[in-house]
């Protein structure tokens, strides 16, 4: 059980930022991450943390990180319980343009706090798409799952709200993805 940032939530290179982060950072929860989802990003399996139960870390310790540092713990972030600190972190890595990312926004992406899918949607012209939609390809049943996902969060949620599931920023999202598919 863990309450640190995992190894392998992150492709290996990382391994040496994650420790870093890991030693200069005191993580403090009463509850590990034990649950995870697994994906593939370029050949390598990863697992996730489904939610994470981690106070925010003092931020005179996160400006002393490197920006490849920042960007792991953003990451890591966009896990946390809170969907206020959700929407925060993927604030911060929305344009970073590297595959480590992805899995990161697209998790979210299935979610169900709309503020999160309309920073998703806003941004959708200005994502690598090519990262995405390689991501998107080695992980098609995660995919249709996380899909499947937001409807049922839409017909639960927001279907009173957003009565055209079409025009519900959550489906426009995926649908995005799927113009680009070949």
């Amino acid at each position: 059980m863990n309450k640190k940032i995992n190894y392998n939530s992150f492709p290996s290179s990382f391994y040496s930022e994650i420790a870093g982060i890991n030693s200069s950072i005191p993580f403090h929860s009463t509850i590990p991450h034990a649950d995870s989802f697994e994906v593939i990003l370029n050949n390598e399996v990863l697992k996730i943390p489904y939610r994470i139960y981690i106070q925010s870390p003092d931020q005179k310790i996160v400006t002393s990180l490197n920006s490849e540092q920042m960007a792991i713990l953003n990451c890591f972030f966009t896990r946390h319980h809170n969907g206020y600190l959700r929407e925060h972190s993927l604030r911060k890595i929305i344009n970073i343009d590297k595959p480590f990312v992805v899995p990161f926004v697209l998790q979210l992406a299935g979610e169900y706090v709309y503020e999160i899918l309309e920073v998703i949607h806003d941004h959708l012209n200005h994502l690598d798409l090519n990262n995405y939609l390689n991501y998107i390809d080695q992980n098609q049943k995660y995919y249709k799952k996380t899909r499947d996902r937001m409807i049922s969060y839409w017909d639960c949620k927001y279907r009173r709200e957003h009565k055209d599931l079409r025009h519900y920023k959550g489906l426009k999202i995926f649908k995005y993805f799927e113009s680009h598919f070949k």
